[in-house]
């Protein structure tokens, strides 16, 4: 589900890019590195967005074992259910490190996100060319 966040998000940028150029022909090949980078920001915070949200998810599966929302979990209250949300909540250190790893993961992508750019400028072009053709 998460991953599906994140390629609708980027999807979502390609589409507002190309829609710009259409709209603005002068942008058509200019600042497509910049642009790239941005791609790769807007990556990056969807990532980050995503593990919060996976975070968020599985502290909640915890709290639901707390019985009486004292935030401590009391005898009564361990199971072996809540012991293994707990350890899926506590033992990942990925999550928390995520903020500086992730940028090694993504920066390699950088001239895939370059190469989308040209893409969405002969996209571009392309219906340019069909608005201006009698």
């Amino acid at each position: 589900m998460y991953f599906v966040l994140i390629i609708v998000i980027q999807l979502a940028c390609y589409a507002w890019t190309l829609r710009l150029k259409r709209k603005n022909p002068s942008l058509i090949g200019k600042n497509n590195f910049l642009r790239a980078l941005l791609q790769i920001l807007i990556l990056y915070i969807s990532i980050l967005l995503a593990i919060y949200l996976y975070d968020l998810q599985l502290e909640l599966e915890v709290n639901q074992f707390d019985l009486d929302g004292d935030g401590f979990f009391s005898d009564s209250e361990q199971t072996p259910e809540q012991r293994e949300a707990m350890r899926s909540l506590t033992s990942d250190t990925g999550r928390t490190f995520a903020p500086i790893t992730v940028p090694f993961f993504i920066l390699p992508l950088l001239p895939v996100a370059y190469a989308l750019e040209l893409l969405v400028d002969s996209i571009a072009k392309k219906s340019e060319m069909s608005l201006t053709d009698p």
